[in-house]
Formats: structure tokens, C-alpha cells, sequence
């Protein structure tokens, strides 16, 4: 595309299912058969299909018919690790060790989070929903511990040991335990399938954008636990669309007014992060700043 502000770039993409969230270690799980499904076995390989792609990545790739190569991975690049819905949260359990791993390399980095900030547990209402979000995502991390043995992000680990749960939480990751490259979120406040399950334990959408947009709030103002590389870069409008990096119509039509009335794209705000300039494109609940495009 000619408004591509990156058109030289060597762009790989990796294709996988969302079990995981590309941290699983582990084969041959059996899942035991229920009233409607039968017994199978699955892998849950994401963290090592990661690790491989990098190898790959590291020797210079080619493409299975042969016919495009990559050059080896060094010298003095910029080395963007992105992902959409589960994949960003992949972006939130393994962008550290993938970028600590770019950079021993001689890169710069930056990642790029694009539909998965769910309103974190202290952003929602203190009420009984809340109590039974947070008992739902301590179930799904003991199961994901159960069947994935999976990689999640290092320094998470080591110091969230009241509620190690909260590892799992995309955007609790991204607000406090993102440390070895500057991060970019993208999340529409009126995301209709993050909010579902929200919407289903009985939140309104209202509360669910509120959640949202307090949290990235907070994100952009770097009062994480850890100390990041920079504050984070947030684009946050309220279009009611999943995700963006592979949409033109969220990508280069969709747009928010910043502080001084210029419209900036995703595509623009995403080159101010490139270049190192702070981003915080929040819209307000109802909508004052987005312009939504197609």
C-alpha cells in the first residue's frame, strides 16, 4: 500500500491457533471426552514454534517452496514484534524474552499490542462481578498450568506472587512488566469480542469501556510496577472493531483527534512510536475523538 510507512520492511508472519498464546511447552495432552465432544489429544507448542521461527530467523530463512529468502537476522535493524487478539496476547507473555533476544543481536525493538487490553481487575466495579471475573481467570491459568507448561513473561513471575493469575492478563502484562522494549497498544474502547465475556457476567458496555480506558490511562502514565524502556504508546478509539493491523479500514482509515486537533491513523501514531515521540490517543466515553472510517 502506497501510504505504508514501512514498505521495505521484511515482514514475517506466523499463523496459529489461540490455545495458547504462543507459550505452550507441552505435547500429546488428552482432553477428555464430554457428553457433546470426543476424547482428543492436542499440542500446545506456541513458545516453541516461536523459539524456531527465531533460529530460523537467525540463519536466514526460506520460505518452504524455496523461492524467498531472508537474510540472516543481525546488524543494526528495527525489529517489530506485533500481534492481533490472542496474538498480542502472545505479544504480552513472550515481547521481552523476544526482544531481549533481537536486540543481543544488534537490533532496536519495539512491540506492538493490537485488540486484547481487558479491563485489569482493579479497573472494574468492586462487586461481586469482579469476584467472579477474578475466580474465572484463576481457573483458566491453573488449567493453562495443567496443560500448556506455559512460558509467560519472566519478571511477572518473579514478582507477582500474591496472584500469579494476573500473568495471564494481557493488559495487566503490558501496563507493568514490559521492560526490554518500548510497547505500542492499540484497543478499542467498544471492542465487541474482548467485552463479551464481560457483557456476559454482567457488565454493561459502559463499565467495560470505562475499565478499559482506565487502565490505559494509567499505562500512559507509566505508574507500573516496573520501570519500562519508555512510557507506553496507547491508540485507543471507540469504533467498535476487534482488530486493526489487518484492516485498512482500522489501519489507515480510522483516526483521533490529538491535543492540538490534528487526525492522526493508527498508521501515523504507530510512525510517532517508531520514532520515539510520546503517544496517547485515548477517546472518551461517548465518543468525542474518534472518526471511525469504513
Amino acid at each position: 500500500d502506497a501510504a505504508n510507512l514501512r514498505p521495505d520492511a521484511n515482514k514475517v508472519f506466523l499463523h496459529y491457533c489461540s490455545s495458547d498464546n504462543f507459550a505452550g511447552q507441552r505435547s500429546d495432552v488428552i482432553v477428555p471426552a464430554t457428553d457433546t465432544t470426543p476424547e482428543f489429544r492436542i499440542h500446545f507448542q506456541g513458545a516453541n514454534i516461536l523459539n524456531a521461527a527465531m533460529d530460523s530467523l537467525e540463519i536466514g530463512a526460506v520460505s518452504d517452496d524455496g523461492t524467498v529468502s531472508l537474510p540472516p537476522l543481525g546488524g543494526a535493524g528495527l525489529f517489530t514484534i506485533s500481534g492481533t487478539s490472542a496474538g498480542c496476547g502472545a505479544v504480552s507473555k513472550q515481547g521481552d524474552r523476544l526482544a531481549a533476544r533481537a536486540k543481543g543481536l544488534g537490533h532496536t525493538t519495539q512491540l506492538i499490542c493490537d485488540g486484547n487490553f481487558t479491563p485489569d481487575i482493579p479497573f472494574l466495579p468492586d462487586d461481586n462481578r469482579r469476584d467472579t471475573v477474578a475466580a474465572a481467570l484463576e481457573s483458566a491459568w491453573s488449567a493453562r498450568n495443567e496443560n500448556h507448561d506455559p512460558l509467560r513473561d519472566e519478571s511477572c513471575i518473579e514478582l507477582q506472587t500474591e496472584a500469579p493469575w494476573r500473568c495471564d492478563v494481557p493488559s495487566y502484562v503490558l501496563a507493568n512488566h514490559i521492560t526490554e522494549s518500548p510497547i505500542f497498544v492499540r484497543m478499542d474502547l467498544g471492542d465487541p469480542t474482548i467485552s463479551n465475556n464481560y457483557i456476559n457476567n454482567g457488565y454493561t458496555e459502559a463499565e467495560f469501556a470505562t475499565g478499559v480506558r482506565d487502565g490505559l490511562i494509567s499505562a500512559s502514565q507509566g505508574t507500573g510496577i516496573e520501570q519500562p524502556m519508555a512510557i507506553p504508546a496507547i491508540f485507543a478509539p471507540a469504533c467498535r472493531r476487534h482488530v486493526a493491523l489487518f484492516s485498512r479500514a482500522g489501519f489507515f482509515e480510522t483516526s483521533m483527534t490529538d491535543e492540538l486537533g490534528v487526525e492522526q491513523t493508527l498508521n501515523d501514531a504507530i510512525d510517532l512510536y517508531a520514532r520515539g515521540l510520546p503517544v496517547a490517543l485515548i477517546d472518551t466515553i461517548p465518543r468525542s475523538l474518534s472518526s471511525c472510517g469504513n
